[in-house]
């Protein structure tokens, strides 16, 4: 299951945490060896580019809270809403 990807407590121990300069980057998000993602380059490039982005335009965000939501699905982690405040 896609949700389950790199969430094993012997590789990441802040798995919950969304950490863009986490050193470990031997992660299955785009699959592995005959199964590896065609396309993993250009969704790479669109999350540098829409991360560095945010940064610039809104310099101060910060995730508001610490609780969030989640919806159910079987394959993937779904977080909604995410509340920020800049």
């Amino acid at each position: 299951m896609l949700g389950a990807a790199n969430r094993d407590r012997e590789r990441v121990s802040t798995r919950d945490r969304l950490d863009i300069t986490r050193k470990d980057t031997r992660h299955l998000s785009f699959g592995f060896d005959p199964h590896f993602c065609l396309g993993s380059a250009l969704a790479r490039v669109e999350g540098q580019i829409v991360i560095g982005t945010v940064v610039q335009r809104w310099p101060g965000m910060q995730v508001a809270g610490d609780e969030f939501e989640s919806r159910y699905n079987p394959s993937f982690r779904i977080l909604i809403p995410l509340p920020v405040a800049y």
